[in-house]
């Protein structure tokens, strides 16, 4: 979420609100679709994942 913040604010407030209202009604896998993110465990996304926490602790590094 906070990748997804860093790049639309609003778009991501909206959709995390969205899927706060589904509450226990849906899957996992679905409250995270409407959240704007990706419900992935694979070593792709954790890596991509990964590059950007590190590139947002670089950040506050410097």
């Amino acid at each position: 979420m906070w990748r997804n913040y860093r790049a639309n604010p609003s778009e991501t407030i909206k959709n995390y609100l969205e899927a706060l209202k589904m509450g226990y009604t849906s899957s996992i896998g679905e409250i995270y679709d409407r959240a704007g993110v990706k419900f992935d465990f694979s070593e792709t996304y954790i890596h991509e994942l990964s590059e950007f926490v590190k590139d947002e602790w670089r950040k506050l590094a410097d």
